[in-house]
């Protein structure tokens, strides 16, 4: 006998809470629905009606007499009126909006990690509490600093973007109607950090290490990485129809998830050592037809790579002379506490490649403003700023200046006596009178 199917009837909820909590959790009621002949139909009902649905029978109902009005032609899509302050909204209400109409309606690409960084403050606890549960205008700065405190452990980096989304959605707030002020003022402790900036390098005898322990895909990708200083994800992203061997470019097309950072594409030349790694995985390709779609660094058919976050562990920490072992009993396939610990030690990144190559090439005598056009960046001194160059170019600049001049010889300045005596009228400075001619 089959398992029982559930039936949605068009009304769910797109959270992580179990379904049979739906009727209790504070996320809004998704409403999906296509009318005969028209587009599919998919909207948040607090959105829609002005308010928080709480039970599914409610939701059902509204969704009910939404399909009704769909079919008769009647529905207007706009009469969900926006939650004035007086309205009393929670900050769950609040979230759903600003989602969808921020970044979902903006198709911005990181939107998934704006509405689980949301999700993390509406179950945060205050005061037995969960922060969606309160009314937006009743949530104080000191809840939102205590909800900030609270994410010391993370990174800096991902402590100044949970800054920057807070400001953005109470401001958003204000400018709905939603509240009269937003609670984040100027002085307060939630403002973004900056990281530590990543000096790691990778010389020779280390990368030759893990070139040693990796698989042909890793290594692959290692040296793509040094070779044409792109992301991780720009990598994973490349289609042959983007590679040309012949004329020596590569172009990062910046259309796929993981590779729309700059969301702006740029053309990269192709080393000899890149175009060896490329041309040795053209000829593994088996359909030759299909080349031109096929991922460059995909699995064994062509298509999109997964992630190497186990691979790249794992060859880490064989090239410095570790075995990684594998904690299954809580998590699948994380390496053991012991293990962690260790990779926290080397400190080593995948993105470091990036770094390491730019490196080098600033060090062969590359302009800062050709690593800028193969970097991507913004502005030259966004370029300065990652490559660290006045660390790394004036000493160089100096040990060549120091080759040159023992080169050529040292230059010997040979000093004069002076005579300070007064020089009278037709006589010279070393005091001889001046030939007649």
């Amino acid at each position: 006998m089959g398992q029982k199917r559930h039936v949605n009837r068009g009304v769910e909820k797109r959270c992580q809470c179990k379904r049979s909590n739906w009727s209790k959790c504070p996320h809004p009621w998704t409403f999906r629905y296509k009318p005969r002949g028209r587009k599919r139909q998919q909207f948040s009902l607090d959105r829609l009606i002005g308010h928080h649905v709480d039970s599914r029978t409610d939701a059902e109902k509204h969704a009910n007499r939404i399909r009704s009005e769909m079919d008769d032609g009647t529905f207007n899509p706009n009469r969900g009126v926006v939650p004035a302050s007086s309205t009393g909204s929670t900050l769950a209400q609040v979230i759903t909006p600003f989602i969808d109409r921020v970044y979902k309606k903006q198709n911005v690409e990181s939107w998934p990690d704006a509405e689980s960084r949301l999700q993390r403050l509406s179950a945060f606890v205050v005061c037995d509490r969960q922060l969606g549960d309160w009314a937006i205008e009743s949530i104080t700065e000191d809840m939102l600093e205590t909800f900030f405190e609270s994410l010391g452990a993370f990174a800096p980096g991902t402590r100044t973007k949970y800054a920057q989304l807070l400001k953005r959605l109470f401001l958003w707030a204000k400018r709905k109607g939603y509240l009269r002020e937003s609670p984040i003022s100027d002085e307060s402790t939630i403002k973004g950090q900056k990281g530590t900036e990543r000096r790691r390098r990778i010389y020779p005898e280390e990368e030759a290490r893990l070139l040693a322990n990796a698989g042909p895909r890793l290594q692959s990708l290692i040296i793509a990485a040094l070779e044409s200083l792109a992301r991780l994800g720009e990598l994973l992203a490349l289609k042959w129809q983007h590679v040309d061997l012949k004329k020596r470019t590569l172009l990062i097309a910046a259309e796929e998830a993981g590779a729309r950072k700059t969301r702006k594409g740029r053309l990269i030349p192709i080393s000899d050592r890149l175009a060896g790694v490329l041309e040795m995985w053209r000829t593994k390709v088996a359909q030759k037809d299909a080349q031109h779609d096929l991922y460059v660094f995909g699995d064994e058919v062509g298509g999109r790579g997964q992630s190497i976050k186990k691979a790249w562990e794992t060859c880490v920490l064989k090239a410095h002379g570790y075995v990684p072992r594998w904690d299954r009993t809580e998590k699948r396939n994380a390496l053991s506490s012991e293990s962690r610990a260790r990779l926290r030690m080397i400190d080593l990144h995948f993105h470091d490649l990036r770094h390491e190559g730019g490196i080098r090439l600033l060090e062969k005598g590359w302009q800062l403003h050709w690593l800028q056009k193969m970097y991507g960046h913004a502005s030259l001194a966004q370029t300065a700023r990652y490559l660290h160059a006045d660390e790394f170019v004036l000493p160089d600049v100096m040990r060549q200046f120091e080759r040159k001049s023992a080169k050529h010889g040292a230059v010997v300045v040979q000093k004069r006596s002076v005579d300070h005596r007064p020089v009278h009228h037709g006589e010279s400075t070393d005091g001889r009178k001046p030939a007649l001619h």
